[in-house]
């Protein structure tokens, strides 16, 4: 009963849209490297964060999985074509 009381309180503050100072101190770690990419793990899989926040981050996992998926299907047969014609072996 009182850990219902409690999740319940905790998804209303969780509900609220970010304000701008949340999204422009969340910008602002987003440009450190190293700290963005754990942010953003943290925030995408842990249970007490604001729902746009969580969304926004498994949302840029999911494309930066996507972008990396297709980088490596993509762009490196190709550099290592580039790479045997210019007679460099591998």
């Amino acid at each position: 009963m009182i850990n219902d009381n409690l999740d319940m309180h905790m998804d209303e503050g969780n509900n609220k849209p970010m304000t701008l100072k949340d999204w422009l101190i969340f910008n602002l770690i987003m440009l450190i490297p190293i700290v963005n990419f754990v942010m953003i793990i943290v925030w995408a899989f842990k249970k007490n964060v604001n729902k746009s926040k969580k969304t926004y981050c498994q949302a840029a996992l999911i494309f930066g999985l996507i972008v990396g998926i297709l980088y490596v299907v993509v762009f490196m047969p190709m550099v290592v074509r580039i790479i045997n014609d210019m007679g460099v072996p591998i």
